[in-house]
């Protein structure tokens, strides 16, 4: 469960679907014996399996948090992102107000099992390369490749919530959320400039309806 207020709740799919496409390295989060596990990896998001869409990735086999898919009530991939620092000078009005932190935060929940069929997991295992370096080739069939494979375990998560937090100035005027996506727009850091075009979207659709 994560503190959510209803005007940061975000339903639309598709934005939700962006975030967890283009900032797949997420942060997957498991349980056992009352502890918490966590790794970091890159995950795929592929709607098109399951009933509500699933997750795909691998994890070295030395890591034990694999062996705890089965058992685990819940697995909880977390994806972050863009995020910026709000000063209070970019504010129309400036009276009281005080900095704070916007961001985008995508919570899904689901039951993860390892993929032992080798095709499989070589498909899926090609499907993440692709995504990030189409140009190299993929090669499962090579000896050395081989091996390599022989030291992860491919695994699925089958998704059952997506719970999606957007705090981008909702709260605020839209004028307030203007200038601030004004402001981050003239960053030279990427994660800024990222955060206001995400928040001149949400612009766009709330002057749409």
């Amino acid at each position: 469960m994560i503190y959510n207020p209803k005007h940061f709740q975000m339903e639309d799919k598709e934005l939700v679907s962006r975030i967890v496409q283009r900032y797949n390295f997420a942060t997957l989060m498991t349980s056992w014996e009352g502890k918490p596990i966590v790794s970091h990896l890159p995950l795929i998001f592929d709607q098109s399996r399951y009933s509500q869409g699933g997750l795909f990735g691998h994890i070295a086999r030395a890591n034990p948090q694999w062996k705890h898919f089965r058992e685990a009530s819940e697995v909880t991939a977390i994806f972050h992102g863009p995020h910026a620092y709000i000063s209070p000078r970019w504010y129309a009005a400036n009276p009281a107000n005080v900095p704070t932190w916007n961001y985008a935060v995508v919570y899904i929940h689901g039951r993860a099992q390892a993929i032992h069929d080798e095709r499989e997991a070589s498909i899926w295992m090609h499907a993440l390369v692709q995504q990030h370096d189409p140009d190299w080739k993929w090669a499962p069939e090579e000896k050395d490749m081989r091996k390599k494979l022989q030291e992860i375990v491919v695994f699925g998560i089958e998704i059952q919530k997506i719970e999606a937090k957007f705090k981008l100035s909702q709260n605020r005027s839209a004028e307030d959320r203007r200038s601030v996506a004004q402001a981050l727009a003239q960053s030279i850091a990427d994660l800024d400039r990222e955060t206001a075009a995400l928040m001149l979207d949400l612009l766009k659709e709330s002057a749409a309806t």
